[in-house]
């Protein structure tokens, strides 16, 4: 697995936990859990963003190979 495969796997767990905290979120009864699921699901999205602007950088800098 090269590094590109692993940021593209990683991309994939951040974005299946982005989904699974806004289900959480939006199946939990107490607010409390509601606010954290949330605030979980931004953060694994900053992560998801960060990860394709990686991927986006290294696809670019092999297109200049």
């Amino acid at each position: 697995m090269d590094d590109q495969e692993r940021i593209q796997d990683a991309l994939q767990h951040e974005e299946h936990a982005v989904r699974l905290y806004r289900q959480y979120q939006r199946e939990a009864d107490d607010e409390r859990l509601q606010e954290m699921f949330e605030q979980f699901a931004m953060n694994e999205s900053w992560h998801a963003a960060a990860l394709r602007q990686k991927l986006e950088d290294l696809e670019s800098k092999n297109e200049q190979k």
